[in-house]
């Protein structure tokens, strides 16, 4: 598996205590440093650093391809489609191409979830959020500059970097507003409700957006 943009290691370290071949890149030499030393000695998986939209490989290299962060931070339609292309281009014949985005609706979400979208230089920051999708280094609730999806617009990029989409999930389903979640969780019937509506929903395109997160799972 390649991990493309994979911060500090945490999902690399998960993937190979679980068996599985990792190797992980970043474009942050601290990030590199840290998932390094996750990585422990001798090293449960490989990181070197490297940048989403040139991978050093060759066609064909992965079985799978894991971009969990890169779009998040690539504002630019061309940067992410171009960093979609070189996923597709090195996961081998059946693997596949996972990548996660943040939803357009994630920064009022987590405002409102959060409280910090009370005052108004944070609602209007919040409403250019929502209406040009990015957002910059000194605006509220996301500090790093961003850049928030609609699902069929995820799902459109991909398809334009060759990739033949499966699905766009929403990561968190509707029990992530629950703010007494661990109450609700203790009690067997309703967690087994709560579950089920987050399949029901996981893969709705009417109910996608209102996932703070999305993950596009391609061939």
């Amino acid at each position: 598996m390649l991990d493309v943009g994979g911060a500090g290691g945490y999902y690399a370290d998960w993937l190979a205590r679980r068996g599985h071949r990792v190797h992980m890149l970043d474009p942050v030499r601290l990030h590199v440093d840290e998932a390094r030393r996750r990585a422990g000695d001798p090293p449960q998986y490989t990181v070197d650093v490297g940048d989403a939209r040139q991978l050093p490989f060759e066609d064909a290299s992965f079985d799978a391809v894991l971009l969990l962060g890169p779009l998040y931070h690539l504002v630019e339609r061309d940067d992410r489609v171009r960093a979609l292309r070189e996923a597709a281009r090195v996961r081998a014949d059946g693997g596949i191409v996972c990548a996660a985005a943040i939803s357009r609706y994630a920064p009022a979400l987590d405002g409102i979830g959060r409280r910090w979208i009370v005052d108004d230089v944070s609602f209007r920051s919040v409403q250019l959020q929502l209406e040009h999708g990015t957002s910059g280094d000194n605006q509220p609730g996301f500090p790093a500059i961003s850049y928030f999806h609609f699902p069929d617009e995820l799902e459109a990029e991909a398809r334009e970097a060759g990739l033949d989409v499966l699905c766009v999930y929403g990561i968190e389903g509707p029990a992530a507003y629950y703010p007494d979640l661990g109450e609700r969780w203790r009690d067997p019937v309703l967690r087994e409700r709560m579950l089920w509506l987050a399949r029901t929903v996981e893969r709705d395109p009417r109910a996608l957006a209102t996932s703070p997160h999305l993950l596009l799972v391609a061939r």
